[in-house]
């Protein structure tokens, strides 16, 4: 794969692996929401909400450096068996 392509492919992964983290996010607010309905006087913990966020956009991050990470090491590989 080109690294162009490689680009665009993390990109599209990173894009995708933030969705999947803000749903993941949406999803504890809907449990805290619920858990404040439930237990009355509790009210949902934002330092909560905004560590999950933060983990969302840090596993997207990741996942676009790998992903570049991984297609220099495929062109470098590729490269050298067109060297031999």
């Amino acid at each position: 794969m080109s690294t162009i392509g490689a680009r665009e492919d993390a990109g599209r992964r990173c894009l995708r692996t933030a969705f999947q983290g803000a749903v993941a996010a949406a999803l504890v607010a809907a449990a805290g929401a619920v858990a404040a309905t439930v237990v009355p006087g509790e009210t949902v913990d934002t330092a909560v909400l905004a560590a999950t966020a933060a983990t969302a956009a840090l596993t997207a991050g990741a996942a676009y450096v790998q992903r570049r990470a991984e297609a220099a090491v495929e062109y470098r590989r590729a490269r050298r068996e067109e060297e031999l």
